[in-house]
């Protein structure tokens, strides 16, 4: 029997184990990490979040107080886009994920004038800082 067109590769097994090490890690801190809000408080103030969005004031952005499961564009007095106001969404913890890590790519025609937080811990960990210290019921939103 002819090997002609066959490819095989030999590897030594220990570059087969540290192969599959290196992707498990990679799968295991890329998706099984838990959402850090303290940590996320410092992200949204390294991000200057705060220099635009206020817990209950209008600001340049809307305020952040009870935003994970508001729908979008409803915030009394704050003058949204079309694109936000037309859009019908809701903002689930996954919506914000995608929209702070590229709002323009996320929603073409937002005011949001931020670039991006591409990293996926710290949007997660800035989504747990909404969650619980911008709650509604948080006593930074009383």
């Amino acid at each position: 029997m002819s090997s002609r067109g066959a490819f095989t590769l030999s590897l030594p097994k220990t570059a087969l184990i540290g192969a599959t090490a290196i992707a498990f890690a990679s799968f295991v801190s890329g998706a099984a990490f838990a959402a850090d809000a303290a940590r996320g408080a410092k992200v949204y103030e390294e991000q200057a979040c705060n220099g635009c969005h206020s817990a209950k004031e209008v600001l340049v952005g809307p305020p952040h107080c009870g935003v994970v499961g508001r729908k979008a564009g409803s915030v009394p007095g704050y003058p949204y886009s079309d694109v936000i106001k037309a859009s019908g969404l809701t903002w689930t913890e996954e919506n914000i994920s995608q929209f702070i890590e590229s709002p323009l790519t996320f929603m073409s025609g937002t005011n949001m004038g931020f670039a991006g937080l591409y990293d996926e811990k710290d949007r997660a960990d800035v989504i747990e800082f909404l969650k619980t210290e911008r709650a509604a019921d948080s006593p930074a939103c009383k």
